[in-house]
Formats: structure tokens, sequence, C-alpha cells
């Protein structure tokens, strides 16, 4: 009587044969996905747009001097300029490539955000967007652009800045994967502002550096090698209390990339008419392990000040309005950035 032939010893060999053929596949798509991300450059950049509004009222804001019934005659056609004066720094402050993260303050609301992410040629980049109403009086909010590419976001959430009986604007956080898989917690911030005066309006900010002291504390002393952004119009410089105090309460200091600025003459944003006396009220501070660890680096350990000649009139910020009448400008504020490269 014949034996029947087994083919289970076939089988078994096909199956391991498979087996094996994809451990190496997979190790070889991770080799290449790391490779990828080693020498790749992110930049990030923080703007304060001044004024973003639509032009249609918000019973809840305090947006009379952006309608057009308001002595802005803030139109549609108004509003729509606005956007491409955005939409052109933005994708000026690219390497050739827009932004990876973008911090923006002075935003009205999320209508704002989609007609200039969607609406302008900034739609082929694809942003996405984190944003969060605030209860500030004047309705104005931070918010986050990110392309999702370089910056796949895990959590985000709002950190009210508030006194007993005031509120600010509130502070962004959100975390995400950079290429490669390293988290970056990235934080935007708009304090409150000086029009009482810095001193007499300096407490106000005291509280908003507490409160995202506390929040970075918490996540240092988790993971002391954690990699932190923290960007915004701090409506201080540098050397004030508010920003001293912030890096001095931390388990692990802060860089601040901006210090030197103020010293040899550059800054973000000036009040006076003559633009003699620039301030560094917008900044952007970096964890330690940004600067000295071994997978991101701040590259050449320095954020810059975005300030081509388009960008001045009589040498200070161009504004969209000068008063009421529409100039034609852009901001009060000039944007910060940076790039982080992968090891």
């Amino acid at each position: 009587m014949k034996k029947k032939k087994s083919v289970l010893p076939e089988a078994g060999i096909a199956s391991q044969t498979f087996v094996f053929r994809l451990i190496v596949n997979v190790l070889i798509m991770t080799a290449v996905s790391v490779s990828v991300a080693v020498g790749q450059t992110v930049r990030l950049a923080f703007y304060n747009v001044e004024n973003y509004f639509d032009y249609e009222d918000d019973p809840g804001k305090d947006d009379s001097s952006f309608l057009p019934e308001s002595p802005r005659q803030w139109t549609a056609s108004l509003y729509r300029r606005k956007s491409r004066r955005i939409y052109k720094v933005i994708a000026n402050l690219g390497n050739p490539e827009p932004p990876a993260l973008v911090g923006l303050a002075e935003i009205e609301n999320r209508r704002a955000l989609d007609d200039l992410r969607c609406r302008t040629a900034l739609a082929r980049v694809r942003y996405q967007v984190v944003h969060f109403e605030s209860p500030d009086r004047r309705g104005i909010d931070v918010a986050l652009l990110f392309r999702p590419q370089s910056f796949r976001l895990i959590n985000a959430k709002a950190l009210p800045v508030k006194g007993q009986d005031w509120r600010s604007r509130d502070i962004l956080y959100a975390s995400g994967t950079l290429p490669g898989g390293d988290t970056l917690h990235v934080y935007v911030n708009h304090w409150p502002s000086r029009w009482a005066g810095q001193k007499a309006s300096e407490p106000r900010r005291l509280v908003a550096s507490e409160i995202l002291r506390k929040h970075v504390s918490a996540l240092l002393f988790q993971n002391p090698k954690a990699k932190i952004v923290i960007m915004g119009d701090f409506n201080d410089d540098p050397e004030n209390l508010s920003i001293t105090k912030l890096q001095a309460g931390l388990p692990v200091p802060l860089a601040n990339l901006m210090v030197n600025d103020l010293a040899e003459g550059r800054g973000t944003h000036t009040h006076t008419e003559t633009a003699t006396e620039w301030s560094v009220l917008d900044q952007i501070l970096v964890s330690r392990s940004l600067m000295e660890g071994s997978s991101w680096k701040v590259l050449k350990r320095a954020s810059h000040i975005f300030s081509p000649d388009w960008l001045l009139r009589d040498g200070k910020p161009y504004r969209f309005f000068r008063g009421t009448m529409a100039t034609g400008g852009f901001s009060d504020h000039l944007p910060v950035f940076l790039d982080i490269k992968r090891q």
C-alpha cells in the first residue's frame, strides 16, 4: 500500500519563509523611515497678525471696530485683503516650503482661521489647526497651524489665564510627534497687554507666567528630556520679571533664544512713531533637550526675527491700518522663527 505524500513539512517551511520575509521587510521599512528623518529640518514660527477679525458681528465679542459700518469700514474686501497679507508672510517664512508649525495671535475665531488656510493660496499646504475660543474681552484668540506630515497631533488643550475679576487669552498647548517618532510639546501664548502701562499691568502677566510654569514643570518632572517649544507675544521683554520668573522656576532651565536681540538693536515691535525703541515682545524659548539633545536640535542654537524690507515702513512694522485708514500693510509685530534638525 502506497503511503500518502505529506504536505505539512513543505507548508511549514513556506510559512516560516513568509514570516522571515515579513520581518525583514518591516526592518527595512523602519530603517528607511529613520534614515529619511535623519537630517530633516522642521521650521516653527510665531506671528501676531494684529486684529484678524471677520466682517460679521459676533454678539459675544467686542468686534464693533471691525464691521462694515465701523469707522474702518471693515468689509469683505478688506478682510480678504488682510487674509492675503497674512498668507504672504507665512509663505515667505518658509525655507522653501511654509513652516511646519505656525503659532498665531489675534485671531477672532475659527472662521478666520479656515478662511486663511483654505481660501488663500495656503490651501495647497493643507494646514490643520488647533484652536480654542477664549474669553478675552476683545474676542481674540491664539491658534496653531501645523502640517500633519511634520507634526502628528497627539493632544491639545487650552490653559485658562484669569484672575479674580478678569480673563485673558488662553495659553494653547499641543503635543505631537515629529518625523522619527520624537514627541514635541508646543505652547502658544499671548499674554495680557501693557495698555495700563508696563508696571501697572505686570501682575496679570505674572499670572500667565505662573500658569505656564506649572504646566511646563509637570512635563519636565515627568521627563527632564522633554522637547518643548514655547512661543508667543508675551507683552514683556526677555529681561522682564514675567519671563525671568518663568525660567527660574523650572526643574530644568529653558533657553530664551531672543535674549540677545534687544541688546543688539533688533526687535519685533515698537510703540513709537520713529522706531527708535524696539521691544522683543515676541519670543521663542526651548527646553535644554533641544539645545543639547541627541535627536532633534535647534539649528545654529538660534531663533530669528523675520524682517524683510516689505514688512517694514519707515523702519518699523508696516501695519495694515494707520488709525482708521487701510494702508495695505501687515501687522504691528514682526514674526519670529527657528529651525530644529534631526541629528
